[in-house]
C-alpha cells in the first residue's frame, strides 16, 4: 500500500498479501494492439513493428512534438490518434503538410484550434538543432547535449581555440597571397 508523504515522495505503508484470485503478471509475448511479436529490454518490452503499430507510432509522435522537443502545442495524444487514425500523419513529415483543408470536418476541430495547431506547427519550423535531434527519437540522444559535462566542455572549448587559431592563420594567409599575387600583377587578365 502507498500513501502520499511530503507531497512528492511517496512512502509505502504495507505489502497486500496474496489472496486466492491473485495470479502472477506475466508480459505478453506479442503486441495487444497489432500481434507482432515483442522484444524484451531489460524490464521493458517493446512491439517490434514500429513503423505500423498504432499505439508505438503515436507515442513517437506524442515525443515529437513535445515540449523538450518541437514544442507543437495543442497536439495530444488523443489528437495525434484521431490524425494518424484519419489517414492525415504517417510521419513527421506529414505534420507539417498538415492544412487548414485537412482539418476541416474532423471530430472536435473548430477554427480556433485549427489556426492554434497550424501556428504551432509553423512556429516549430524555427527551432533548434539540439531540440530536433532530440524530437527524432535517436537513441542515446537526450535532451541535454553532452558536451554540459566539465571535462567534455573545457575540451570542447580547447578544440574550438584550436579550429579558430587555425581559421585567423587561414584567413590571414590567405589574404597575404591574394595581396602578393595583386601587387605581382599576377591576378591581370593578358
Amino acid at each position: 500500500f502507498v500513501r502520499r508523504s511530503n507531497d512528492v515522495i511517496p512512502e509505502i505503508t504495507g505489502v497486500a498479501e496474496n489472496g486466492p484470485d491473485c495470479r502472477e503478471i506475466t508480459p505478453p509475448d506479442v503486441c495487444p494492439a497489432c500481434g507482432a511479436p515483442v522484444e524484451r529490454q531489460g524490464v521493458f518490452v517493446f512491439c517490434t513493428n514500429k513503423d505500423k503499430c498504432e499505439p508505438a507510432l503515436v507515442s513517437r509522435f506524442s515525443h515529437f512534438v513535445s515540449r523538450d522537443a518541437m514544442d507543437i502545442e495543442g497536439l495530444s495524444d488523443k489528437t495525434l490518434e484521431l490524425l494518424y487514425s484519419e489517414g492525415k500523419i504517417e510521419n513527421f513529415a506529414d505534420l507539417y503538410s498538415l492544412t487548414a483543408d485537412d482539418l476541416v470536418g474532423m471530430e472536435g476541430f473548430k477554427d480556433k484550434k485549427i489556426s492554434n495547431i497550424l501556428a504551432a506547427i509553423e512556429k516549430s519550423k524555427h527551432t533548434e538543432l539540439k531540440r530536433f535531434l532530440f524530437a527524432l527519437g535517436i537513441p542515446n540522444i537526450g535532451k541535454k547535449p553532452r558536451s554540459s559535462s566539465p571535462t567534455r566542455s573545457a575540451r570542447s572549448k580547447r578544440s574550438w581555440r584550436r579550429t579558430n587559431r587555425l581559421s585567423k592563420l587561414w584567413t590571414t594567409s590567405a589574404r597575404s597571397w591574394r595581396r602578393e599575387r595583386s601587387l605581382s600583377g599576377a591576378t591581370k587578365k593578358t
